[in-house]
């Protein structure tokens, strides 16, 4: 399963209870394209490797040193193999030429080839701090564009590269059945995994400042849940049942992923709902222990 990244979440939340700045939808809009990308490429990913024995860590995150992390998308023991997979989901199109990638306007991208890079030769570090030298010399690190309607021009033949018309030939390649043991690899791997990356740091922001009402969390509606009766309401977008537990536990939710250190009351609850869940039900839940603050 893979987590939504908690910079996506907050933002999430804030296009709903706040006002995003410009550069806050466009950072939004980066991210929510990049986890629907990682999601549509683990699609793939579990197409080929059904049936196989295999380790396949998402999202992962190891620190480098006390203030850098390196944090892969995808990383497959497969084949008694590493191999890394870098996700993009540009909705724009790309050129390559002379070892560096350009819009196709001919303004230069940023080095691709240099995140691939360091993250391998992170990785491979890693690995042998963990006296896993053989496994970090058959690490295999991947660039993956994952956008069909995407064009890359002048693409060189590389076996990193995958785009929507090879990654079939791509991954019948390194979709393997480990032959060996792989177990402690993958402990030592998960040992190391970052529980909380540096980056993510509580929103700029006072709870005072949000705006109170009940949403919905399957859709993008910024239109108030629906109130069928006093414990049901519905998504008018989506229609999407919620009962009044599951929506006090996703305001629970909201507001520890918008800044964990704040102390939890069941005042800040009934607030954040707008004055939609009386205080008496919500002091039930909490009572019988169904919602713990």
């Amino acid at each position: 399963m893979r987590i939504i990244p908690l910079k996506l979440q907050q933002l999430h939340i804030l296009k709903r209870r706040s006002i995003l700045s410009e550069s806050e939808s466009k950072e939004y809009n980066k991210l929510q394209s990049g986890y629907l990308g990682e999601l549509e490429f683990d699609k793939i990913l579990d197409e080929y490797l059904k049936d196989l024995e295999f380790y396949h860590l998402k999202d992962y995150r190891f620190k480098v040193n006390t203030s850098e992390e390196v944090q892969i998308d995808n990383l497959l023991i497969s084949g008694d193999r590493i191999c890394t997979f870098e996700v993009k989901n540009y909705n724009f199109d790309l050129s390559y030429g002379s070892k560096s990638w350009h819009f196709v306007n001919g303004e230069e991208f940023k080095d691709l080839s240099m995140q691939v890079n360091r993250q391998r030769i992170a990785l491979q570090q890693l690995l042998k701090k963990g006296s896993f030298h053989s496994a970090g010399n058959s690490v295999l690190s991947h660039l993956a564009f994952v956008n069909p309607e995407q064009t890359i021009y002048n693409m060189p033949n590389y076996e990193n590269l995958i785009v929507p018309s090879n990654v079939k030939q791509r991954l019948s390649r390194l979709c393997k059945s480990n032959n060996y043991d792989q177990s402690s690899l993958f402990e030592f791997l998960e040992s190391q995994r970052l529980a909380k990356s540096f980056y993510d740091v509580p929103v700029d922001l006072d709870f005072e400042q949000l705006r109170s009402g009940l949403y919905c969390y399957q859709c993008e509606s910024t239109i108030e849940l629906d109130k069928i009766h006093r414990n049901l309401y519905k998504c008018k977008n989506c229609k999407t049942d919620y009962k009044i537990l599951q929506i006090l536990e996703n305001l629970l939710l909201e507001i520890k992923a918008l800044n964990d250190s704040w102390k939890v009351t069941p005042t800040m609850l009934l607030k954040l709902s707008g004055g939609r869940i009386s205080k008496a039900t919500l002091h039930k839940y909490i009572k019988e222990g169904k919602l713990r603050l």
